[in-house]
């Protein structure tokens, strides 16, 4: 009895490390992401910033902007696992990034 008893405070005294481990591992996972994405940001706003600065032809910066949030909102969807999906050609066309032909030109086999 005491035997069995030991082994169940052994046991809740393990699991209770795994699971801190396990929820350590989590969050530190999900800092790195939320870094990632902030870098992303800034790089991304840095870019347009200095685009709208330099570039003197309105249609030239037009089309590089576009393009900038284009790579930048295809970024995101890639992390989410939607990069080739349906659900990201109509929401770039939605926010009109995406010119005619343009989708079939990035996504081999659509």
């Amino acid at each position: 009895s005491k035997t069995l008893e030991r082994t169940g405070e052994t046991f809740n005294f393990l699991a209770a490390f795994i699971i801190g481990g396990f929820i350590l591992s989590s969050v530190q996972i999900w800092l790195k992401r939320r870094r990632s994405y902030i870098d992303h940001c800034n790089a991304t706003r840095n870019l347009l910033i200095v685009i709208s600065s330099i570039v003197e032809d309105e249609d030239e910066k037009t089309l590089l902007i576009r393009w900038i949030i284009l790579g930048y909102e295809l970024a995101v969807m890639k992390g989410r696992k939607l990069i080739d999906s349906n659900i990201t050609r109509e929401y770039l066309e939605d926010l009109h990034l995406l010119e005619q032909n343009e989708w079939e030109t990035m996504v081999n086999g659509v």
